[in-house]
């Protein structure tokens, strides 16, 4: 549908942006239909409370929603991204706890053959060895 302002509009319900879709803890972006006009606004949470950012109607909110999508995109790749180094890392923590496990056997076979005897956590020479 097109208006007199040569702003392109999807169905009257759905507005420009197209279906809504819902994410939990993501500010959500849309376009409302508001006196005849359509508008773009920003939600997002204070505390409890929803509050409503008017970002613009025509050339201005369609600006508005391409900045959003962008930063939405950007954070979206910032997720990945740390998702990919906490999955790394934790490769990394459990190569090191395997690596730790084997080293103190070994430490503690080498003690033992040593003549030493654990005792309240300490090392201590055997009287007999």
């Amino acid at each position: 549908m097109r208006t007199g302002r040569g702003i392109i509009r999807a169905e009257k319900h759905q507005g420009p942006r197209g279906k809504r879709g819902s994410q939990k803890g993501v500010a959500q972006m849309a376009w409302e239909d508001r006196n005849g006009g359509w508008y773009y606004y920003r939600k997002r949470r204070q505390g409890k409370k929803v509050i409503s950012e008017y970002m613009g109607a025509g050339l201005m909110g369609q600006i508005a929603q391409v900045f959003d999508a962008e930063e939405r995109q950007e954070a979206e790749y910032k997720r990945t991204e740390l998702r990919g180094q906490r999955a790394r890392a934790q490769a990394i923590d459990s190569r090191a706890a395997e690596i730790e496990k084997y080293t103190r056997a070994f430490t503690r076979a080498c003690l033992l053959l040593a003549g030493y005897r654990p005792h309240k956590g300490q090392w201590r020479k055997s009287r007999n060895g």
